[in-house]
């Protein structure tokens, strides 16, 4: 299981300040970009791949719509993604499949390198077979989900469906489900887990890094 630690920076200081010692212990770097403007993430994309040059790099552009901060037109989005992907040459990209699909087309030729998730925050969909499915048929290079559970068999209910979804299919299957009640799900039969920095508050149920790698050590 690989640990993805993300970083969420600001500013061009705040880039330049992070001690990279932080990121001891993660096998890649995912970069939300959407603290920033589209002039702002061209400015900094050289100075993040630069920094950390030594992982490899999941880009995000987090909308909105899926609980992000970008919140400027579609046509927009997809045009920093191509950007980053043919500019800076990251090892993933996410993409926000289920909320955005006629955008797929556009990036066809990267599949290799996306992330297809979807993000939901105020439930478990009951379509959530069919949404993997459908991502399922498109062959990305990961699929993601994360979602909000009401009750602890909601949990279990949804990492059953995951684990039939993995009997069927082999793209790696990520689901997070947020807060304290989802936490079990970072750790079970995931190809990765999301990890916080020591100094971040633990406000959606992620481990730090190194909580992260002594409960791996344990399973």
């Amino acid at each position: 299981m690989k640990i993805i630690v993300p970083f969420c920076p600001t500013s061009e200081l705040e880039i330049d300040e992070v001690e990279l010692s932080l990121f001891e212990g993660a096998d890649i770097i995912e970069w939300r970009a959407d603290y920033f403007t589209p002039d702002g993430i061209s400015l900094v994309a050289e100075k993040i791949f630069k920094k950390f040059a030594q992982w490899p790099i999941l880009f995000t552009l987090r909308t909105s719509q899926e609980g992000g901060n970008f919140e400027l037109s579609e046509s927009v989005y997809i045009s920093i993604l191509r950007h980053i992907l043919i500019d800076f040459h990251p090892e993933f990209v996410d993409v926000e499949a289920y909320s955005k699909p006629f955008m797929m087309e556009e990036l066809a030729d990267f599949k290799d390198k996306l992330v297809y998730s979807y993000h939901n925050f105020q439930n478990i969909p009951d379509n959530l077979e069919k949404i993997l499915t459908s991502f399922a048929g498109q062959n990305p290079s990961v699929i993601k989900l994360a979602l909000t559970a009401r009750s602890k068999s909601e949990v279990w209910d949804v990492l059953m469906r995951a684990s039939l979804f993995r009997e069927k299919y082999t793209i790696p299957l990520i689901i997070v489900i947020m807060g304290e009640i989802g936490k079990i799900s970072r750790l079970v039969d995931s190809p990765w887990t999301f990890a916080r920095l020591e100094p971040v508050k633990n406000e959606l149920g992620q481990y730090t890094v190194t909580e992260t790698k002594k409960i791996l050590e344990l399973l």
